[in-house]
């Protein structure tokens, strides 16, 4: 199993992830890294270069 790390959101933000969730099960953790992959390839830069 992965290691996780709280993170703090807002409640407002919190909501904002529910409502892009395609399942209901689907983790939060997914819907930021789907966030950040479409934003890597509208932008052109890679999941890689964002990490840094």
């Amino acid at each position: 199993m992965p290691v996780t790390e709280p993170i703090r959101v807002s409640r407002d933000t919190k909501e904002e992830l529910r409502k892009l969730k395609i399942h209901p099960r689907e983790t939060y953790d997914d819907v930021i890294r789907r966030l950040i992959e479409v934003y890597g390839i509208q932008t052109g830069a890679g999941y890689r270069s964002l990490r840094r």
